[in-house]
């Protein structure tokens, strides 16, 4: 029986991003790296803490077959923002991603949500715009 597992590595830390790609490689694997399309200009203090990876980093990490995919603008927390601008921040996100990986196309993407949360307005049009969300689900 075949089985699936998939680990995704978010905000796209170099020196993890570095090491998940070393130990998958020597065991022929691929990763899913979530990443920022303007982590410098990130509120969060644990990402501008330390390095992260530039876009030829994240083009080399997609060529060996990784999957690359799109993690917000700026990781903004979409719920804390005026709809519009959560809708305004995922574009961004989504055209820089599609101009910095080959082949990338937002309706190919699994668009994973920084804080894996978002206001359901955001979830259902990302539905539409994106072939997947990655989100925590929470009861009740």
């Amino acid at each position: 029986m075949s089985r699936t597992v998939s680990l995704c590595f978010d905000d796209g830390f170099l020196a993890s991003a570095e090491k998940v790609d070393e130990l998958f490689r020597a065991r022929g694997l691929a990763a899913c790296f979530a990443v920022l399309a303007a982590p410098e200009l990130a509120q969060d203090a644990a990402i501008r803490a330390s390095p992260v990876a530039d876009w030829p980093f994240w083009r080399d990490m997609a060529a060996a077959g990784h999957a690359v995919e799109p993690h917000g603008f700026a990781h903004e927390h979409l719920g804390k923002l005026p709809l519009v601008e959560a809708m305004q921040s995922v574009e961004r996100c989504l055209a820089r991603w599609e101009a910095e990986i080959p082949g990338a196309q937002a309706r190919s993407a699994v668009f994973h949500l920084p804080y894996l949360a978002a206001p359901v307005e955001i979830v259902t049009w990302l539905g539409r715009r994106a072939l997947g969300v990655r989100m925590a689900v929470r009861d009740g």
